[in-house]
């Protein structure tokens, strides 16, 4: 049984939004097994062209510290709707930046404060020619190494994308 609500809207010049939605299995509907997964998030748009963007998540099935079992979560692909995140809680803030009408940088990062896990996601973009792009993105998992216990950079890759638009 799944029952869901949402809303978009915005507060003077800041979009905000929100959704929360119930996921309880339908063979035990007496049981307390049901999972709340919730998200709310604001953005604005700077008239330079600076864009701005944060949320807050929560995930009741989730866990706190899950060290490199979370981490691995998120990048095998093993998530539903039910747990798009395997942390119970998590934040999210992106910023992004037309550099010139050609090159656009970004920089997204999301905080898993049940284990301090961080995930940073710098991006370029530039415009080699009309309806054909390039783009740089990194992606960067940092967490503490079961090793060594150090707090350091887990997993790293980049990749380059090249987009045609038709």
């Amino acid at each position: 049984v799944v029952a869901g609500l949402g809303w978009a809207g915005n507060l003077g010049p800041v979009g905000f939004k929100g959704e929360g939605t119930y996921f309880h299995p339908a063979e035990n509907l007496a049981d307390t097994s049901g999972v709340v997964v919730a998200s709310i998030s604001a953005d604005y748009s700077f008239n330079n062209g600076f864009f701005l963007s944060g949320a807050g998540f929560y995930n009741s099935g989730g866990g706190g510290d899950q060290g490199l079992l979370g981490l691995g979560n998120v990048t095998s692909g093993r998530l539903t709707a039910k747990n798009l995140l395997p942390y119970e809680w998590a934040g999210f803030l992106t910023a992004g930046y037309p550099i010139s009408p050609l090159l656009n940088a970004s920089l997204t990062g999301m905080f898993f404060p049940g284990d301090s896990g961080l995930f940073l996601n710098p991006g370029l973009t530039v415009s080699v020619f009309e309806n054909f792009d390039m783009d740089a993105i990194g992606q960067l998992f940092f967490g503490e190494n079961p090793v060594s216990g150090d707090y350091e950079a887990l997993q790293k890759a980049i990749f380059v994308r090249l987009k045609y638009s038709y």
